[in-house]
Parts: C-alpha cells; sequence; structure tokens
C-alpha cells in the first residue's frame, strides 16, 4: 500500500482529522524506507520530522549512568514517532534506531507547523492527537524507568 491518503485513513491516531486535514499532511510527507541499525531520532540534535510506521519495528533509546543503553519503549506498525518537531528548540530528547527493515511516513515537521498556524482549527486538532499520545507515552517511560530503577535495590 503506497497510498498515503489511504494509509492515513485507516490509521486510528489520524482518525479524527477530516479528509481535508489528513490531506494537508499528506502534502507534507513521503514514503521512505530504512534498513534496520538506521537511527531516526539523535538525543540533542534537531527535530525536523515525525515518523508514522507503516512496516517493522523502532526502538526508542537513552542513555544512563553505568547502564548504558536502555530501550524505553519498541514501537511497531501504526505507531506514531516523534513530537520533539512540535515544540522549540526542535531538538530530540531520545534516540530512536530501527530494529528492523522499516517502512514509515515521514512528515515534514516546518511544512506541518506551517500548517497549523494558517489553519488554526486543523493546529488545535493536531495538537490534541499528540497530547494525547504524549500523555501515553509519558506514561509508558514512567513505567520503564520505574523498572530500571526499581531493580536496584
Amino acid at each position: 500500500m503506497t497510498n498515503l491518503v489511504e494509509i492515513l485513513e485507516q490509521n486510528p491516531f489520524f482518525e479524527p482529522l477530516t479528509d481535508n486535514q489528513r490531506a494537508a499532511l499528506v502534502a507534507q510527507a513521503s514514503l521512505r524506507q530504512f534498513k534496520e541499525g538506521v537511527h531516526l531520532l539523535h538525543e540533542n540534535k534537531p527535530a525536523t520530522e515525525f515518523y508514522l510506521l507503516v512496516a517493522g519495528d523502532v526502538a526508542l533509546t537513552t542513555q544512563f549512568p553505568r547502564r548504558g543503553v536502555v530501550t524505553l519503549q519498541t514501537f511497531h506498525a501504526g505507531a506514531v514517532l516523534g513530537w520533539s518537531w512540535l515544540f522549540p528548540p526542535y531538538e530530540w530528547h531520545f534516540d530512536a534506531r530501527t530494529n528492523t527493515p522499516v517502512t514509515a511516513v515521514v512528515f515534514d515537521g516546518a511544512a506541518v507547523r506551517a500548517s497549523c498556524e494558517a489553519d488554526h482549527e486543523f493546529g488545535y486538532q493536531l495538537m490534541r492527537l499528540f497530547a494525547n499520545m504524549m500523555l501515553q507515552r509519558l506514561q509508558a517511560t514512567r513505567l520503564q524507568l520505574l523498572d530500571v530503577y526499581g531493580a536496584t535495590g
């Protein structure tokens, strides 16, 4: 399936958006392939895009002193990855690396922000979707950190 409109229509994350709002996102998107082991996000590097995973797995990681790299979450097909493109200073807060070959819809963050500024209703709806996603991800990260630090005794 390479029709970006269909991909967004079939993804629950984008369901609350209107057809026109999904079309505005598709205008800022491309379908890309990534090999296994590719870093999609680099902590403290510019956050210029976000991803809708169509196929494959991506690990969200961070570095802990004396523990090394810790996987906070693993995302699969259907997941949306990345929100740092929304907020200044537009830098990633975590690393993300492909665990398998990945197919993803890649959205141009600056172009999507411009669309949100031009159409405040679109911006509001998109912000609601990302805010909900952030709450879910923060809760999952909290649980993972409790697991990591709870194991120290």
